[in-house]
């Protein structure tokens, strides 16, 4: 499939279609018994999910759910790629056709997940291929791990990690995605992830917001250039 020919899923579709019944794996496709999954699922503390190889939903931890902030009938039968901020789709949906195909059996990237609310989850999503008896890829196994999802809080207890701190220093030196993609080695989508990031644990809406706010709790050095981030902020 090429990149021109995927569709990223309209997010007010996933919920005017509705919930799905029950999508159990056809028999003949895996080696392990449809029910397991039902109950990994079910008892699984993880917010983990299970899909063909086109990424359509065919179940989902309680975690998932609450994580999303959807029933798992209303996500089943979906496409994962839905429930992702567009600018990550296409990311997603390339390594998960390198499961597919068989040329990769494991991929992890960060994305920003949508939730019903339209509140954005940062975190990493990490997708695993399931093969059969025969070593070919049956399914995915697809597991979200938030970003820690706490506030900042007194002086001294760290709170970005690397990466972030980084992009914030960049930012408040005035650096555009295209300079940060190039200079801090990350993609525009990598960029624009930690940027998101900084803004929800900081709970502010834009860039000069960020900055300004950073510097008023002490995250950024005062009087110093270019931006540095204090030491005891950084995990």
């Amino acid at each position: 499939m090429s990149e021109t020919d995927v569709r990223t899923p309209d997010l007010a579709e996933l919920d005017a279609t509705g919930t799905h019944p029950e999508v159990d794996p056809p028999p003949d496709r895996t080696d392990v018994p449809p029910g397991l999954f039902h109950t990994l699922l079910e008892s699984s503390t993880l917010c983990i999910a299970w899909s063909d190889l086109t990424l359509r939903v065919l179940g989902v931890s309680h975690e998932f759910s609450q994580v999303v902030r959807r029933p798992p009938g209303q996500v089943r039968g979906h496409d994962i790629a839905a429930l992702v901020e567009p600018g990550f789709a296409v990311d997603i949906r390339r390594r998960a056709e390198h499961l597919a195909d068989g040329s990769a059996t494991r991929f992890t990237e960060n994305v920003l997940i949508r939730r019903a609310d339209g509140a954005l989850v940062p975190g990493h999503l990490t997708g695993t291929a399931l093969c059969g008896a025969d070593d070919q890829p049956r399914m995915l196994v697809v597991v979200f791990t938030p970003e820690r999802g706490e506030r900042p809080g007194g002086r001294g207890e760290p709170r970005l990690s690397r990466a972030g701190s980084r992009v914030l220093e960049a930012v408040a030196a005035g650096q555009s995605t295209a300079w940060m993609s190039a200079h801090l080695y990350l993609s525009r989508q990598g960029v624009d992830y930690h940027v998101r990031t900084l803004m929800r644990k900081l709970d502010v809406p834009n860039r000069p917001a960020l900055v300004s706010k950073a510097y008023s709790l002490g995250m950024l050095r005062p009087g110093a250039w270019p931006p540095r981030v204090a030491p005891e902020w950084v995990r």
